[in-house]
């Protein structure tokens, strides 16, 4: 019994972490030292600008790039959809589901009905014989991640899979996202969709110029920010001078300043005593303002704070 649990092989609670990720291109560094951990059954959204180094992180995941630092993978099988189409134009659907199925050892019945119900499931009521190339855009978009899942795996991973795609398209495939995390899959991909990836992201990776900058759930950013709180001011004019003394008062106390000018501020505090703290302040500067609101900060305010 004692041995029976001291050779026992641990089993993992996250389906993949990176420690000291790093990624360069020549003397280019695109990824700097991130650390990560990807839960089992999450929807995971890594966030930036372009150009940040996001769908680098993917090819990593992926083993496409040579990287520093470790990533350890829970076993089983991984699905990638990149940006781009993967698939021939000149095939036929069908030509392509055999081909891709052919690629990740799926029989050949197995391919063919698993691309059915998938094309049920995101509504491309096309018949199998139809050239890929004469698909609609989103048609050929949602396609793209049907060949990249045709092996039913348990890790997904989605490279920009919204871009492009109307508001409906868009919510038609974050209801199937939410489909495949019922059936115990971990989905990551990466969006600039920052209000609706709050609301269906179970976590989020933000990266900054190559570094994380926050991750975690939103409630999570908003208490590692001190960022509670989004506080709108509105001025009847605020000289230079005073523009100058609240920037300085709210970093002594490490408060956010999202945008000042002469006539309207943007803050970011840490809770209501903090926010009355700040009112005060700017109350004996003697000059006319009123707190417009003030209220929860969505995941788009938090992400303008990584890139100022």
């Amino acid at each position: 019994m004692i041995l029976d649990k001291l050779f026992k092989k641990e089993v993992k609670k996250y389906c993949i972490k990176a420690k000291k990720l790093s990624v360069s291109y020549g003397k280019k560094e695109v990824l700097k030292d991130i650390n990560f951990t990807i839960d089992k059954k999450d929807i995971f959204g890594v966030i930036g600008l372009s150009g940040s180094g996001k769908s680098t992180l993917l090819k990593a995941l992926m083993n496409f790039v040579h990287y520093k630092g470790s990533v350890d993978k829970m076993k089983g099988k991984v699905g990638y959809c990149p940006q781009e189409e993967a698939f021939f134009d000149d095939l036929t659907i069908k030509e392509n589901v055999l081909l891709f199925g052919n690629l990740n050892s799926t029989p050949i019945d197995e391919s063919i009905k698993r691309a059915e119900k998938l094309m049920e499931r995101l509504e491309i009521n096309e018949p199998l014989d139809k050239p890929a190339g004469e698909l609609s855009g989103g048609q050929k978009k949602r396609l793209n991640i049907i060949l990249s899942i045709i092996n039913d795996p348990q890790i997904v991973i989605l490279d920009e899979p919204f871009a492009g795609l109307d508001y409906m398209t868009r919510l038609l495939l974050w209801d199937f996202i939410t489909h495949l995390r019922r059936q115990k899959k971990t989905i990551i991909f990466t969006t600039h969709l920052l209000n609706e990836a709050q609301k269906y992201c179970s976590n989020v990776l933000i990266i900054s110029k190559g570094e994380r900058f926050a991750m975690g759930s939103v409630s999570d950013l908003k208490r590692s920010l001190n960022f509670k709180l989004l506080v709108n001011v509105k001025f009847k004019y605020l000289s230079q001078d005073n523009q100058d003394k609240i920037k300085d008062y709210c970093e002594k106390r490490d408060l956010l300043v999202l945008g000042l000018n002469t006539d309207s501020g943007a803050f970011g505090v840490p809770g209501k005593n903090r926010m009355d703290n700040l009112v005060s302040m700017i109350k004996r500067l003697d000059t006319p303002f009123d707190v417009v609101e003030y209220r929860a900060p969505s995941l788009n305010e938090i992400f303008m704070v990584s890139v100022k």
